[in-house]
């Protein structure tokens, strides 16, 4: 696969992702758009909220990227309303497919996380739940979901074809944002049973979807 292929099936998923939390995202920004500072320079996208500016740099490895990278990060530390995001491309391709599990199979881990939900393990089944939500997507919408799914992006494509109600779309961009403090160390946060139980009920009606 190409750099620039790479480029864009990270950029998608970050970009979703961001959006979910509120950003407008302006991927291969034009020149009229960048803020002034940044005239002349090629940020990979620029991202956008009242609170928030942030600009996003997709780095590989090579003197020419760190050159450019060196670059852009001068340029943003004379700014204090923006945030340089660096998000370096490393490892195994981002875009390799993952396979289509079967029907029986996402119905037994549903019952899992039933039974983790039920027993108070509610981090557990989280996480097992949020992998049976991409499972589902993928066997849902195997062209759109084929490659590993941000969670901002499985939202959104779940929500765009109609999989999932625009309410259980914004329910599950909150515990979301959970999945997310939890795969990132964030062990202490406080998980409902509740927020486990609704997207439990979304899994559901996926399944009966199939």
């Amino acid at each position: 696969m190409s750099t620039a292929t790479q480029e864009r099936t990270v950029l998608e998923g970050v970009s979703a992702d961001l959006r979910s939390q509120g950003y407008d995202v302006f991927v291969e920004p034009a020149q009229q758009i960048l803020p002034m500072f940044l005239k002349g320079m090629s940020p990979d996208a620029i991202a956008v909220r009242e609170d928030k500016k942030l600009v996003l740099e997709i780095t590989h490895e090579g003197v020419s990227s760190r050159q450019r990278l060196e670059a852009l990060r001068k340029k943003v530390s004379s700014q204090n309303e923006w945030e340089l995001v660096v998000i370096p491309i490393t490892g195994p391709d981002p875009a390799k497919n993952i396979d289509v599990v079967s029907k029986q199979s996402i119905e037994k881990n549903v019952a899992d996380v039933e039974t983790l939900l039920n027993s108070g393990q509610l981090t557990a089944g989280l996480l097992l739940a949020w992998a049976t939500l991409e499972a589902l997507g993928r066997l849902l919408l195997p062209s759109n979901l084929a490659r590993p799914q941000t969670p901002g992006r499985l939202v959104e494509v779940l929500a765009t074809h109609g999989y999932v109600t625009p309410d259980d779309a914004d329910n599950l961009r909150q515990i979301a944002k959970m999945r997310n403090g939890v795969v990132h160390g964030g062990l202490d946060l406080s998980l409902e049973p509740a927020q486990l139980g609704k997207l439990v009920l979304v899994l559901k009606l996926l399944v009966h979807q199939v």
